[in-house]
Formats: structure tokens, sequence, C-alpha cells
């Protein structure tokens, strides 16, 4: 009798495959349409699919196997469908306009060589924080590390009760050179959590200097809005996955492949 062993899911935009390995490496694969809205339903459903070749039922098959490998577009697709939370930031005073700046390669990306050198012809891509969502503070960290301006900490109350107001669902803080020293960034996430407490208010605040203190400015402040944006409600998904396995009286829990992709 078949022993399943090992079980891998890759849930994409459209469809959900599964592939079940045994114990002497046979294997079983399975397809269904994905569910966006709760994955563990498309992918119970992919399963059952694949165990349908093999006549077996879906808990023996749970209960039986070693581990769960996840690959999937939930995170990806959040962001291009423009599907993930509100969020606020605050930077640096001054830096404000991290989005409407942008990179240079975002607004041509696709463009024949004649429209490149016309910049007329850019297209300048829709913010994941609109310019309404970010507020500035005032402070300075030097290159070296060093403090040139203390935290105006009269100012970041404030800042966060108005991104409050508005609405957000999460807030990130990215200060210059803070990848340097990020005591500024620690300390205004002090008084977001204070403002948070008062108002009886439970959101994330990610500070960019704990989460990746990474040199260059636009960079780090692309990576924490990601991950505020879109990562929670892709692991809320995972979790629901995982639940699912749980019930079923699984001995693991999911693993997730990250595919590491570098691009020019």
């Amino acid at each position: 009798m078949k022993v399943p062993n090992v079980l891998a899911i890759d849930a994409g935009g459209t469809m959900t495959d599964t592939i079940v390995i045994d114990d002497e490496g046979r294997f079983t694969i399975g397809k269904a349409q994905s569910t966006p809205y709760n994955e563990s339903i498309g992918f119970l459903a992919s399963l059952d699919n694949a165990l349908g070749y093999w006549d077996m039922k879906t808990e023996y098959a749970i209960s039986s196997l070693e581990t769960a490998i996840y690959s999937g577009t939930t995170m990806l697709n959040r962001v291009l469908e423009r599907k993930g939370s509100k969020v606020g930031a605050i930077v640096t005073k001054g830096m404000e306009h991290y989005f409407r700046l942008e990179r240079a390669k975002q607004t041509y990306m696709g463009y024949s060589y004649q429209d490149r050198f016309h910049a007329a012809t850019h297209i300048h891509n829709e913010p994941l924080i609109p310019e309404e969502y970010i507020r500035g503070v005032r402070e300075r960290i030097d290159v070296m590390g060093d403090i040139v301006i203390p935290l105006y900490e009269h100012e970041v109350k404030p800042a966060v009760e108005q991104l409050l107001d508005q609405g957000v669902e999460a807030i990130v803080i990215n200060f210059i050179y803070s990848y340097r020293n990020g005591i500024h960034e620690s300390r205004a996430k002090e008084i977001a959590q204070q403002v948070l407490a008062e108002r009886k208010v439970n959101i994330p605040i990610i500070t960019a200097s704990e989460f990746h203190p990474i040199r260059g400015d636009f960079p780090r402040m692309n990576v924490v809005t990601l991950e505020a944006y879109a990562a929670e409600g892709s692991r809320a998904q995972l979790r629901k996955i995982d639940q699912e396995l749980k019930k079923r009286k699984s001995k693991f829990d999911l693993r997730v492949y990250v595919q590491s992709w570098r691009g020019n």
C-alpha cells in the first residue's frame, strides 16, 4: 500500500497544483481552481483530486505525511492587484516624495530606445503608499551613524495620530542612514506604540532599521512597504492551510519555499 511521504503545493492566481510523493518515490498530481479569498479551500480540492488517482482518503494521506512545502503567488498577486493593507509612513523630513521620485528604470521599462530618451512618454506607477499617507519628522543621522539633528519627538505623536485618523492599517518608519544607527527609528516606534495604546488600536509598526537595514534609502523603503502592505495577509492564508492540515492530524508545520532571484 502506498504511504504518502511528501506534499508540495503551488498556489497560483488561477489554479492550485499539488503533488504527493510516497515512500518509494511514486507520485500523483492534482489540480483545482484557486480560491484567493481562502486558499485552503482550493488546496484541499487539489489534494483530493491528486489522491483520487490512488483511491486514497485525504485524512489518511495527511496523517502519513512527513512534511508539506508551499510555494505560491499570494503576496505577489496582492501587490499586483492592489489589494493590500492601507499603509502609512513616517520618514525624515524632506523625504516625503520617495514614491513620486521612484527609480528611473521603473518609468521606462519595456520602452523603445527612442522613448527612453523622452521623459514625456514615461509612466509613473501608482504608489503603494499615497503621498497623503506619508509624514515627515525632523531628525538626522549622518553617514557615520552619528546624531546630527536629534529626533523632534514632539512631531512624531501628531504624525501617528493623523495617520490613524486616516484609517491606516500599518505604519512603517524609515529614516535616513538608519541602517547605521536605528536609535531614532526605535524611539519613534516607542512613541507610536504609546499612541496606539492610548487609542486602544492594534496595528503593526515596522521600522526599517530592524526589518531591513540596508544602505539604500529607496530599496529599504520599498522592502518595509511591501512587508506592511502585503505580507500579513499572505501569512494569514498560510495559517489557514496549516490549520486545515492540523485538523486532519498532520504531524508537521507547513514549510514555505522561497526562490531567490536577482534581476538586472
